[in-house]
């Protein structure tokens, strides 16, 4: 599993994905229109997470002067319980080595 920067053309992945049933109602649902215009922002980072060849998560990261936002995190729902920690992992490893951060921070709704 590795991860890698996502194309305007994978947007549409982050969209299907963030309207899955599992989601629910733990997830703003945004339109395809606000993730291609969160894409040129030069601070975001789309990351799509890959596992045997395919999509099966996706990542948003915002720099920060410090830190790293993870702002949205989405695993597909047949990949739900086995990839999670591996993920976080890749997700640490990239802020540190691509970004240059040693803090990563989200916020969480219970």
């Amino acid at each position: 599993m590795y991860l890698k920067k996502a194309t305007k053309e994978d947007l549409k992945t982050f969209y299907t994905m963030s309207i899955q049933k599992h989601i629910g109602k733990n997830l703003n649902t945004k339109s395809l229109e606000q993730f291609e215009n969160e894409y040129k922002d030069d601070i975001t980072t789309f990351l799509c997470v890959i596992r045997d060849g395919s999509i099966v998560g996706c990542i948003i990261l915002v720099e920060e002067a410090e830190t790293v936002q993870l702002k949205r995190i989405v695993i597909d729902e047949k990949n739900l319980g086995l990839v999670g920690s591996e993920v976080m992992q890749l997700v640490e490893e990239y802020c540190l080595r691509r970004l240059g951060k040693d803090r990563l921070w989200l916020d969480v709704l219970c």
